[in-house]
């Protein structure tokens, strides 16, 4: 018997990237939280670079 793997919605992902940026808790503690493995929580400094979604300047 195999089991499904669960599809994480984009809101969800949204909200957990957001408590990562937070910075309240530890990734481990979010990963607690919302019942996800470790490294379905997104690292605040690699994986939310700001820097790429802005305009370039000439």
């Amino acid at each position: 018997m195999t089991k499904k793997r669960r599809a994480l919605s984009a809101a969800f992902k949204a909200k957990v990237a957001l408590a990562a940026v937070r910075g309240d808790k530890t990734l481990s503690e979010l990963a607690a939280q919302f019942e996800v493995h470790f490294g379905d929580v997104p690292s605040p400094v690699s994986d939310l670079s700001l820097e790429e979604n802005t305009p370039r300047q000439r």
